[in-house]
């Protein structure tokens, strides 16, 4: 997961690639592949936490979201960071969550 001000930039790769959960992630899911997410909780306005597979992500999101809210992601990008977007499976709008893990 994302660590916000823990050192240089070549401790945070090291931290994320060393995380079982984050290489399981990795290993299940490739680039452009759609995985369910629900909302959690939020720690303050604007940044929630959601459960994607077995990953509790922190997420900057635009929009206000219920708690058990069930969202889309598709994956943007596995390497260096997981990078996943809220898709809606029903029109083309997809700008609402953004999630660093």
């Amino acid at each position: 997961m994302r660590i916000f001000n823990s050192g240089s930039d070549e401790e945070f790769v090291y931290l994320a690639m060393d995380n079982p959960r984050v290489r399981k992630f990795r290993r299940k899911y490739k680039q452009g592949d759609v995985v369910p997410g629900i909302i959690l909780e939020y720690d303050s306005p604007g940044l929630a936490w959601v459960l994607v597979d077995d990953l509790r992500l922190l997420a900057w999101v635009a929009r206000n979201y219920f708690r058990g809210q069930r969202l889309h992601l598709a994956v943007e990008n596995l390497y260096p960071e997981i990078i996943l977007r809220e898709i809606d499976l029903t029109s083309d709008n997809s700008d609402g969550l953004s999630i660093i893990v």
